[in-house]
């Protein structure tokens, strides 16, 4: 399939409608940044493939396309079977494809291939590399696949790292237990002490054991180490005495309320009252005399307060300690033996009178009233505590403890049993995901290799064709299995093995560019493909000249019988292709682009520009570059046409006019032609020059005159009309025998 139509209304920059009809050629349009050349080459790629895959990459809702002042954006395509298919965008949904009658229309996507494209996928990670070529190669499944085996391995070697872990720690405890004898030996001995008869030959022997433990007594040496922190915080002497002299002092509940008055009033007056007059009396007063007053009030008081609030400060701190103690003997009595501890009743009774003291001395802090003396608890502490923490002591007997050590030696058997058994289910789930990963990897890559090896054999013919050397070779997609599968590129550099990746190593920008779009289109060569329309937007970004040249010739050579629309900015790459393309190409140009208008194009061909310009009376000091762009054309299509290699050796192709006037005229001397001696090429001897005085003013020199450009359209008319045959109309390149050319007739002849 091939474009035949295109138009656009209220698209991206393109106000109103934009119309063009297109043959069945090759098109390169041109427009300087900013004049819609992206505009064209979305509103194609919306048509067909109802999205724009760089509006995602830049993270552009798709109704951004819809023009800044249009609710609803609308492309139209007529294909080469006649089929006109229309597609609307609303918001960010885009309508169907449909023909004239309603109908849907699904069609395969349209290649569009951009400078992003390449650059994005040369920027990718192996991995990334990998994803994208399964995508494109229909083998998207084992991405998929293979991360999900890729993870249960990472899970299944944690889980078996973990399951180690827990197993040492298991056969540590159960190696103390045994105190350097076998297991077995152990747990005999200790059953003799127990005095248990049953027979330990095995450890499902001792797994068998049937044991019967004494209850359980609670932990009585826990509140007895409590008690002792609590004694730490309790001091022999009285701590009421400075409360108690502080509060015996004549007025200090009288000095605590005027305090809190006189921190009121100094509020009062300096946030609410305003007046020279007392806020309570109301009687006339200056107001900042009685502030002062308040605040020397205030500060007399504030001593006595002070030592009153140290006061406080120790007698709560002696009360919190009289709780504590307190609460560490309410919880000894909690768990006392059997027989009670020593001291209980004493115990009882100290616990009633520090309650009732701890009770009496926060009211006595509230109410500024003298505190109680610490009551005499009856109790020696120094004494009682040893005694507490002999009756806290578990008495048991011999066999009673061999009991409780062969129990918890038989458990901890059981638990390292239990660990390994884990173990080695995990170490056996791990080495089978292990290995179907490995099966996979196998055959991913086989998969990835077969599907690749013809496209990368392309490609690396593609590359050597936009190379102007063969320094780089045996070109070659390699998948890794590593991490997470990786495909990249790898080459032999200058001969030098073994081969190289990445190709960042040792590639420039533009070598890697012209690396990636020769996989590009070396997958769209080899695959099956229903579209014959191409288009390349500002693919040669970074390109070097001879890569321009690469480029042409590739898809002159290798896409002859697609419709290849190019779009670019690159002014150098549009006189290249020019030059060289030959009558295969329709050359376009944007030339401006209006808020109002939108897109204006031009059909491009400098020679009709030209003489319209001179017709409608432009100034030849405006005309250079068509003048330059004429000549150029005019000369270089027939030299190539003819297959002449007469032009001197440029790498970078940079060739004027006038190699282009040489190189013609001297293939017609050696092919013995007599056009060599046509009158049209003395009267273009100078034209180059003229041209390029028009293009770049040069001080001093004279300007060339509207009559110059005149004479200058009518020679390369003349050139045109005296290089096709009177008699058939054919061109005289229109065959060839051996190493010359000829009309159809045989006339004319070069």
């Amino acid at each position: 399939m091939k474009l035949r139509k295109l138009q656009l209304i209220d698209f991206r920059g393109a106000r109103g409608a934009f119309d063009r009809k297109l043959k069945d050629k090759n098109y390169f349009v041109y427009a300087e940044n900013g004049r819609g050349k992206s505009t064209v080459a979305d509103a194609i790629e919306f048509s067909i493939n109802g999205d724009l895959d760089r509006f995602h990459r830049e993270g552009c809702t798709l109704g951004s396309a819809i023009h800044v002042d249009a609710d609803e954006a609308m492309v139209s395509v007529k294909l080469d079977d006649g089929r006109e298919l229309t597609r609307t965008l609303k918001g960010d949904e885009p309508s169907p494809s449909r023909t004239g009658d309603g109908e849907e229309v699904i069609l395969p996507s349209l290649p569009v291939l951009r400078h992003a494209t390449v650059n994005d996928f040369m920027a990718k990670t192996g991995g990334e590399k990998r994803e994208a070529l399964l995508q494109i190669l229909d083998l998207d499944a084992l991405n998929g696949f293979r991360s999900t085996l890729r993870k249960a391995a990472g899970l299944a070697k944690e889980k078996s790292k973990a399951a180690r872990t827990r197993t040492e720690e298991e056969r540590a405890g159960l190696e103390s237990m045994r105190e350097g004898e076998d297991l077995l030996d152990r747990a005999r001995a200790l059953a003799k002490t127990a005095e248990i008869e049953a027979p330990i030959s095995s450890d499902e022997d001792l797994s068998n054991l049937s044991l019967k433990l004494p209850p359980a007594q609670p932990d009585r040496l826990r509140p007895v180490n409590e008690l002792v922190k609590a004694l730490e915080g309790r001091e022999d002497d009285d701590s009421a005495e400075a409360w108690n002299a502080a509060v015996a002092k004549e007025g200090v509940q009288r000095e605590e309320a005027l305090a809190a008055l006189l921190r009121q009033g100094e509020e009062i007056l300096a946030d609410v009252w305003d007046e020279d007059a007392c806020p309570l009396c109301e009687l006339p007063q200056d107001r900042g005399t009685l502030t002062a007053s308040v605040k020397a009030r205030a500060a007399d008081l504030a001593e006595s307060r002070r030592q009153l609030e140290e006061a406080r400060r120790v007698a709560t701190t002696r009360a919190d300690a009289a709780r504590r103690l307190g609460v560490a003997l309410r919880a000894l009595l909690a768990v006392a033996p059997a027989d009670g501890w020593p001291e209980q009743t004493l115990i009882e009774a100290a616990v009633e009178r520090l309650e009732a003291h701890e009770r009496s001395v926060r009211t006595s802090l509230r109410e500024l009233t003298a505190v109680p003396v610490a009551p005499d608890l009856g109790l020696d502490f120094s004494s009682i505590v040893p005694a507490l923490r002999a009756a806290a002591t578990p008495k048991e007997s011999p066999a009673v403890a061999a009991l409780t050590s062969l129990h918890d030696l038989r458990e901890q058997s059981k638990r390292l049993r239990k660990r390994q058994a884990a173990q080695t289910a995990a170490e056996a789930a791990h080495t089978a995901v292990e290995k179907m990963l490995e099966i996979a990897d196998t055959t991913i890559k086989a998969a990835v290799e077969d599907a690749l090896k013809p496209i990368q054999d392309l490609a690396a013919r593609y590359f050597g064709v936009l190379m102007v050397d063969d320094i780089y070779s045996d070109i070659e997609l390699v998948y890794a299995a590593r991490r997470s599968g990786q495909v990249e590129f790898s080459v032999v550099f200058a001969g030098h093995q073994p081969p190289l990746t990445p190709p960042q190593r040792i590639m420039s920008e533009s070598q890697l560019n012209a690396l990636g779009i020769a996989l590009l289109l070396a997958r769209l060569k080899h695959e099956e493909q229903e579209w014959r329309t191409l288009v390349l937007d500002d693919v040669v970004n970074g390109f070097d000249a001879p890569h321009r040249q690469g480029l042409l010739r590739l898809l002159k050579d290798e896409f002859s019988d697609w419709q290849v629309i190019v779009f670019s900015h690159d002014s150098a790459f549009r006189d290249v292709a020019m030059q060289t393309s030959g009558g295969g190409w329709i050359f376009l140009e944007i030339v401006r682009w209006t808020p109002s208008g939108g897109l204006v194009l031009d059909d491009g061909d400098p020679l009709d520009r030209l003489e319209s310009e001179l017709v409608a009376g432009t100034a030849s000091s405006g005309l250079g570059g068509y003048a330059r762009a004429a000549l150029e054309g005019g000369l270089s299509r027939p030299l190539m046409k003819l297959g002449y290699r007469e032009l001197r050796y440029d790498p970078r192709g940079r060739f004027s006019a006038h190699d282009f006037l040489i190189g013609l005229r001297g293939g017609l001397k050696r092919a013995e032609s007599p056009l060599a001696e046509l009158d049209v090429f003395d009267h273009m001897g100078g034209a180059n020059y003229m041209a390029t005085t028009l293009v770049h003013h040069r001080d001093g020199a004279p300007e060339p005159t509207r009559d110059d450009l005149l004479r200058l359209a009518k020679d390369l008319r003349e050139l045109e009309k005296v290089l096709v045959c009177d008699q058939c109309g054919k061109p005289v390149w229109h065959l060839a025998n051996d190493n010359s050319r000829q009309c159809e007739c045989g006339a004319l002849k070069a």
